[in-house]
């Protein structure tokens, strides 16, 4: 664990939040990180609205991926169809061509250094899985550590991660110290030991594979546990896991 940022969980509230605890994390309760942002029928996905607005909950579950140019944007789908009015892949366009289109709702696709400043100004917890791992290099891994820590000394909490092998090797060597999160897959079991072989500072994983023991081991080693995306909040209280991915932020409340 990087002796930096052990030493700021500690000064935070002792489960990697810096800053105040949100509203929703008395009592036991997890964070709520609404998942791609606060979204409804006005607010779209991995935008600036959808993030802004999920910072009254704690914070957000965001997407990156990679221009032809190395620029690092916020976007859920590699097919630019599937949410602006633009054609093609994302790593095939440059940030010139993305940065002129629009969503349904009529945003821009914001760049993760952008959101990064917005998430340090509200104080806001994020995670970022980094998507298309063949499309990362070590400078655009150095990019989003810098990001990341850029944001997380101004008042944020950013967690860069990714699913597959290359995230899990790449990225704690290429961003350096960076808050990492380790994504668990069906190859990948759950246990303290791995999650310290990869250098993790957060591990994410199905609310159904943590169990309360599990969790209290986890956060004894400075480990931050959460869950994938869910509606299990009942389980994810129970569990006293420190993060819940959700669609229904909402929900995420202690009485």
């Amino acid at each position: 664990m990087r002796r930096w940022i052990s030493g700021a969980i500690a000064v935070g509230v002792g489960i990697g939040v810096l800053g105040p605890m949100p509203a929703a994390q008395a009592g036991f309760c997890p964070t709520p990180l609404a998942h791609r942002g606060f979204v409804n029928s006005n607010i779209d996905p991995d935008t600036l609205p959808a993030i802004k607005r999920a910072a009254k909950f704690g914070g957000a579950e965001l997407d990156i991926h990679v221009t032809k140019d190395g620029k690092l944007v916020v976007i859920h789908n590699a097919k630019l169809n599937k949410s602006t009015n633009g054609t093609g892949y994302v790593h095939n366009r440059t940030y010139k061509y993305i940065s002129k289109l629009r969503t349904k709702n009529g945003a821009r696709v914001p760049t993760f250094a952008r959101v990064g400043k917005v998430a340090a100004r509200k104080n806001m917890t994020i995670t970022a899985e980094l998507k298309l791992r063949n499309q990362w290099t070590p400078v655009t891994y150095g990019t989003a550590g810098r990001i990341a820590k850029k944001a997380t000394r101004e008042g944020a909490t950013i967690y860069l991660g990714g699913r597959g092998r290359g995230f899990e090797v790449d990225l704690p060597m290429y961003a350096g110290g960076a808050l990492t999160y380790w994504i668990v897959g069906s190859s990948q079991k759950l246990n303290k030991a791995n999650a310290q072989a990869r250098d993790v500072d957060m591990a994410m994983a199905n609310v159904g594979k943590w169990g309360r023991a599990k969790v209290r081991a986890f956060k004894r080693a400075d480990i931050v546990p959460a869950a994938q995306e869910t509606q299990r909040i009942k389980q994810a209280k129970f569990l006293r896991l420190t993060y819940v991915v959700t669609d229904f932020p909402k929900a995420v409340v202690c009485r």
